[in-house]
């Protein structure tokens, strides 16, 4: 039989990686007065180059005012003829990708390539209400915000970055065990995640698996899109990308990534021809923007290859996914919905809390149940085993 096995953050969390609640506190920083922020910001609208502490200072601006906006929606008139507010229907802490986000809407709308005049309205709201009463001409403050909007998404991506180094694998045996069971003919990983504990774990048990990846040339493996049940039974999918990879080329269209592991300074292809890196940030997807990115570049083949997979399976373990990204939701209710014969796995110590941050999820989930179609393992991945699971997927 074939299985797949989809993965999210938290399954590396009992290697010492940080859950996103922790990277997003290391993206701001220690907490500031608000006024003490906005002097802050203020001051780097007057300064060629902006230290990390200025963007932490816009970035906690910033969180304060899509706080304001997620607890301000869901007006409802009252009998007095007053108005309520509901607030967003799933209230979820604002998180480092919320942030990077809306620097991405900003940025994009003062580089002339947004193209929602919602989201326009919205840049100028936040201009106003993130730079205050700040003396100077308006245009000339949206304009700045959006420059350091910008410097803010890198921030944010060198900060998951450089949290994400690579480290030993703890808590993921299940995936060692289903990769050596016998009659799973194919082991599909799908993960979200940008670390390599997953790669790093089967290489050290020499479990041999494909990525896409090509041969080595030179210095890099390009992606390539290249996988073929006759060389190994064991694929990996990397839906939102890895910090080991790198843009090569405009627009980040050619991905390849470093055969020794970390990043020359002076790359060349095996002919000798230099090579040269667009960015020295890693490329991976951030923010709720990256359901975008999903449809270019090798993202659009990798997920292909995820929509491919869920067509071609019918038993799915699912571990630290805590289904945020709407994209993914959609895919896997479309899984249900397909083939009444489709089996997940889900494992969480408490599945209910999953409900309450996805209404998609929610409308599904009692039904799902009681059907058989979604087992609940209340455990982590790092605390079952392939023996305990296998009988509900045989």
């Amino acid at each position: 039989m074939k299985l797949l096995v989809f993965l999210g953050s938290g399954v590396s969390v009992p290697s010492g990686l940080p859950r996103v609640d922790d990277l997003t506190k290391q993206v701001l920083g220690a907490a500031h007065a608000e006024a003490e922020d906005r002097s802050t910001l203020l001051n780097a609208f007057s300064l060629k180059s902006v230290s990390v502490e200025q963007l932490q200072a816009f970035l906690r601006l910033l969180q304060g005012q899509l706080r304001y906006f997620q607890e301000s929606v869901g007006r409802f008139p009252n009998s007095d003829g007053t108005f309520g507010r509901t607030g967003h229907i799933e209230q979820s802490p604002i998180t480092y990708e919320d942030l990077y986000h809306a620097c991405a809407q900003i940025d994009d709308n003062e580089s002339g390539v947004g193209d929602s005049p919602v989201h326009a309205a919205l840049t100028e709201w936040l201009a106003k209400s993130i730079a205050g009463s700040a003396a100077g001409d308006f245009d000339a403050i949206i304009w700045r915000l959006g420059r350091l909007a910008a410097r803010a998404k890198g921030h944010i991506q060198k900060t998951v970055a450089a949290s994400l180094r690579a480290t030993e694998p703890q808590g993921l045996a299940l995936l060692e065990e289903l990769a050596q069971v016998d009659w799973i003919s194919t082991l599909t990983i799908i993960t979200l995640n940008h670390d390599t504990l997953v790669e790093r774990l089967l290489a050290a048990q020499d479990i041999s698996y494909q990525d896409g990846f090509g041969p080595v040339d030179g210095d890099i493996q390009w992606f390539a899109d290249q996988y073929d049940d006759k060389v190994c039974a064991c694929r990996i999918y990397k839906l939102h990308g890895s910090r080991d990879w790198y843009d090569f080329g405009f627009g980040g269209q050619k991905i390849g990534r470093f055969a020794n592991g970390q990043l020359e300074s002076e790359p060349r292809d095996a002919k000798g021809k230099p090579l040269s890196v667009s960015s020295p940030t890693p490329r991976f997807l951030t923010g709720l923007s990256k359901a975008i990115g999903y449809h270019a570049g090798p993202f659009a083949d990798l997920h292909f290859r995820f929509l491919e997979a869920l067509r071609d399976h019918d038993r799915v373990i699912m571990s630290g996914y805590g289904w945020g990204d709407l994209v993914i939701n959609k895919r896997f209710i479309w899984w249900f919905d397909k083939r009444r014969t489709n089996r997940m796995l889900l494992l969480h110590e408490e599945p209910e809390t999953l409900v309450a941050r996805s209404t998609l999820l929610a409308g599904s989930y009692r039904g799902l149940v009681e059907s058989g179609r979604l087992v609940l393992i209340r455990k982590w991945l790092s605390d079952t085993s392939a023996a305990k699971l296998l009988p509900y997927i045989q």
